[in-house]
């Protein structure tokens, strides 16, 4: 009695804030509860996984075989128990067991893969009609997609992309949600183990612009910010204020008549005490260095000059001397291609990919049962 008259002779106030102190610690406890998930499985009716610790999934004993291309320069571990099969042309490994399959899609580069983004990733998906959980752009050259389909049974799908200028590797991962728990730590194992020697890799610190209405792509250093609009972009560097700005026009011509006098007309615009320190030019390709005044500071101007038969594209750079590591415009225009039918470049990348097709060399195709069809 005691108890209760003391408790009942307490202020109200103090019943509700100790009611809001519980539900608190309860939200609080849910909370860290939910963030031990993987960010893919959040949506999942299944999202429990007890062991997410990196080093237990390194010292998982699972006798692994490497899987290796030759042709393409990369190679993978699988766990020896999985069945390799070639399914829809590609190689692909079974475990029948957990309905699980990695496939390796070995693809043609489309420089279109530059520009994917959640958005595009998501939209693909829906009209797939498959749930998208998540993407991430893991470097320049690579990202992961995570997503789910629902029918008899919830299949979990976990895409990891890589290309370089050449070539695009495409790890497909599909298992069902049911298996989640047992099957996830030997993809983590699966995709680590991924390694890839690429022949035409993009230059480190630079990322690939692609504009499809114009059809060419470019390096842009990672720090940059980037502006486009229709043929055109501008790139800047808030921190020096050196700046790139691409432009294109209808062109048929070649460089190789083009006079020094004709570049200059064509590329001082009206920059003030312009002089034109030297030029080299070839058919398809021109080289200006130049300075200028602004606001009483001498400006470096160095302008590329691209032409595919179809398009000219006058690539400029402008920083003040010695702001800019000097190599910068000599990586991003090295990275410049057009994508034209009469462009050279775009030619000879095309007999790069038709030369560098895998052969499969599995024979037997899984069935329905094994793993749902993608």
């Amino acid at each position: 009695m005691r108890i209760f008259h003391s408790y009942h002779n307490k202020s109200p106030w103090m019943l509700i804030i100790g009611v809001i102190v519980i539900l608190s610690a309860i939200f609080t406890i849910m909370s860290k509860k939910d963030q031990q998930n993987l960010n893919a499985y959040t949506k999942s009716d299944k999202v429990s996984q007890e062991d997410t610790d990196e080093d237990k999934e390194d010292d998982l004993d699972i006798d692994m075989s490497v899987y290796t291309d030759n042709k393409v320069g990369f190679s993978i571990s699988v766990p020896s128990d999985w069945n390799q099969v070639t399914k829809d042309g590609y190689p692909t490994f079974i475990h029948s067991a957990s309905a699980s399959s990695l496939q390796i899609q070995t693809l043609d580069y489309d420089p279109s893969i530059n520009n994917t983004s959640e958005d595009t990733i998501s939209t693909q998906i829906a009209e797939d009609g498959k749930t998208f959980l998540s993407f991430q752009k893991s470097t320049d050259t690579s990202y992961e997609i995570q997503y789910q389909s629902h029918g008899n049974s919830t299949y979990d799908y976990v895409e990891r992309v890589y290309w370089d200028r050449s070539k695009i590797v495409k790890l497909l991962c599909i298992f069902n949600d049911a298996n989640y728990d047992k099957i996830s730590p030997y993809y983590d194992k699966i995709l680590k183990s991924f390694a890839w020697n690429k022949s035409d890799p993009v230059t480190e610190g630079y990322y690939l612009y692609y504009n499809d209405s114009a059809n060419f792509e470019i390096g842009i250093p990672d720090d940059w910010a980037l502006g486009t609009s229709g043929n055109a972009l501008v790139a800047s560097d808030s921190s020096t204020g050196a700046s790139m700005t691409l432009s294109a026009t209808d062109y048929t011509g070649t460089l190789s008549s083009v006079t020094g006098t004709d570049v200059v007309n064509l590329v001082r615009g009206n920059k003030s005490n312009f002089i034109m320190n030297s030029y080299d030019n070839s058919e398809k390709e021109a080289k200006v260095t130049a300075t200028y005044v602004q606001d009483n500071v001498q400006m470096t101007n160095i302008i590329y000059l691209f032409c595919d038969g179809t398009r000219l594209y006058i690539v400029s750079f402008d920083y003040e001397q010695g702001t800019i590591k000097d190599d910068v415009p000599a990586a991003c225009a090295k990275l410049f291609r057009s994508f034209n039918s009469s462009s050279t470049t775009d030619d000879s990348a095309k007999q790069d990919f038709s030369s560098s097709n895998q052969e499969d060399t599995a024979q037997e195709q899984p069935s329905n049962s094994d793993t749902e069809n993608n």
